[in-house]
């Protein structure tokens, strides 16, 4: 017992030495993961399978092959280092095929100009029916009682859907990615309106929650959607790219 006190006081002494953002808690079984390691696995708990929250940059690196990706240029209204945490949009090669993609972080701060994100939306599905291409859209939302509900205001979402449609009057395919850490994830509408929507999701019953029951309870809304045809599929984070890969593939895009 004396010798796990002494080994327990070392290392709370060595944490204190390490910079912020070495390490991460993992909120589902209380591992504490070296973010590096983390991030080399895709941000999945090596101990539980938890999915951390990737942001808008991790995502590109993850789906879009390496050196194919042009970044849209930001909208005026925006500060461009600020948005990059939130927003970012492009397009690139993903297995070979060529997509618009726009990655969306949906857990900011109250206060964001939320125009310059619709404007960004928007101005992304236009290029996407400019240069004939499938659209991807990737949301995650983690922290439902902190985002801004009134950032995707009615007049706004009806602008997206709008030109939503305009892909597919062109005949151009909407592929939307949904990623939820909380029970109480909220989305805004056109995340729905995908040809085809994916929720990426760990199986059912793979949680090592024991009391915690909020994962469970996330796993359990994703299934209800998909018994519910409001998601089309269920796909774990490391087979994602590959079932992207396949939907593009069978709508012969190239």
């Amino acid at each position: 017992m004396q010798e796990q006190r002494e080994t327990n006081t070392w290392l709370n002494s060595r944490k204190k030495d390490i910079p912020d953002g070495i390490w991460a808690k993992c909120p589902e079984c209380g591992e504490i993961l070296y973010n590096g390691e983390l991030d080399r696995n895709l941000r999945i708990c090596l101990k539980c399978k938890y999915y951390f929250p990737m942001n808008p940059k991790d995502r590109i690196d993850m789906l879009i092959d390496e050196g194919t990706f042009y970044k849209y240029e930001e909208p005026k209204l925006v500060n461009t280092s600020e948005f990059d945490n939130i927003i970012i949009t492009g397009e690139g090669l993903l297995s070979g095929y060529r997509v618009v993609i726009m990655i969306i972080n949906l857990n900011f701060k109250k206060g964001i100009n939320g125009l310059g994100i619709g404007e960004k939306v928007i101005n992304t599905i236009n290029q996407a029916v400019d240069k004939k291409l499938p659209l991807l859209s990737v949301c995650t939302s983690f922290k439902g009682e902190s985002i801004d509900e009134g950032i995707f205001y009615p007049a706004l979402s009806v602008s997206i859907s709008a030109t939503i449609n305009e892909l597919d009057r062109n005949k151009l395919a909407y592929v939307s990615v949904i990623s939820q850490s909380l029970s109480d994830s909220l989305f805004p509408g056109f995340v729905y309106n995908g040809d085809i929507v994916i929720a990426e999701s760990n199986v059912l019953g793979e949680s090592h929650t024991g009391s915690r029951i909020g994962r469970r309870e996330a796993e359990r809304n994703i299934n209800v959607l998909f018994e519910k045809s409001v998601v089309d599929m269920i796909v774990p984070r490391r087979e994602l790219k590959e079932s992207l890969s396949n939907i593009l593939s069978f709508l012969s895009y190239t």
